[in-house]
């Protein structure tokens, strides 16, 4: 995806990985991986690094945080009262096992393309209502 497309040729990165993948590949559940089920893969294949999935949710934390404490005071410039926004945070992980942030997203992708990623979006969501509307709506 590049800056110049226009908003009619931009699709999600979800589609357009799909429409890299052979056929067989796309009717998998989801090509995603749990931190737990990463945390195994990397202890099997990359011994080495003696990382597992909290050590990356450990740095993917830190950098949320500097992420956010760094635009804080432009996401609700006006200060508006009951309002939330969803960001999707795209991060990569390198052969060194370092964590890099690719992007970060005001309108993600919310699909549901695997049971993990159900899970995890409905746990986000209820999460959001619990936090955002139960309190003014109770």
């Amino acid at each position: 995806r590049t800056a110049t497309m226009t908003p009619q040729k931009k699709k999600t990165e979800r589609v357009l990985e799909e429409d890299e993948l052979d056929d067989d590949e796309v009717q998998e559940e989801g090509n995603n991986l749990s931190m737990d089920e990463l945390g195994e893969y990397l202890t099997e294949h990359y011994p080495e690094f003696e990382m597992d999935g909290e050590d990356i949710m450990d740095r993917i934390r830190e950098v949320v945080v500097l992420i956010f404490q760094s635009v804080w005071r432009k996401i609700n410039p006006n200060r508006e009262r009951n309002t939330f926004e969803v960001f999707g945070l795209d991060f990569l992980l390198d052969e060194e096992m370092n964590v890099w942030l690719i992007e970060v997203n005001t309108n993600p992708y919310i699909g549901c393309s695997s049971s993990l990623l159900k899970s995890v979006f409905t746990g986000m969501l209820e999460g959001c209502a619990r936090k955002c509307l139960d309190p003014n709506f109770p």
